[in-house]
């Protein structure tokens, strides 16, 4: 893998890790886009040096070199490998989505608690034991955790 696809892994990894699992073989992928990358590079890198003439001097002609293939390098990078800030977005939306599918639906959760509570708050009810104050702060944390989630999940999403 050379440098481009290591630095589409790490940049992907931290950025959208949700992607990068759902990806069947993610040492190709980023195989590939590396090489992508790379062409890309040396494609636009000569564009950038047949729209200029040569430097008699040849350290300036290095130095235009050097600069044109860090344009291409920007340019490259930032078309397929960079992440929008909406990809980023999306990816942590769809990450929030998921785990709210994954949770109990809130109206339920919030049904069960006022049970549990005014079970909890009549004096002859002998259900509210140890475990069920426990069963009750989890269920609590869980209700939290979807409120958290659900601002997170734009309506209609």
């Amino acid at each position: 893998m050379n440098r481009y696809g290591m630095l589409a892994r790490e940049h992907w990894t931290k950025y959208a890790p949700s992607r990068v699992a759902q990806l069947e073989n993610p040492d190709e992928f980023f195989e590939s886009l590396g090489e992508q990358v790379a062409d890309r590079v040396t494609t636009l890198s000569r564009i950038l040096e047949g729209q200029h003439r040569p430097s008699p001097d040849y350290l300036d002609q290095v130095a235009l070199l050097n600069a044109y293939r860090k344009q291409a390098e920007e340019r490259a990078l930032s078309d397929l490998v960079w992440l929008t800030p909406d990809q980023v977005e999306y990816d942590e939306t769809e990450a929030a989505s998921q785990e709210l599918g994954e949770l109990p639906d809130r109206a339920e959760l919030e049904r069960q608690i006022r049970y549990l509570q005014e079970d909890q708050s009549d004096p002859d009810s002998a259900l509210l034991t140890a475990v069920y104050e426990e069963r009750l702060a989890q269920m609590q944390q869980t209700l939290a955790r979807i409120v958290e989630l659900e601002a997170k999940v734009p309506e209609g999403y």
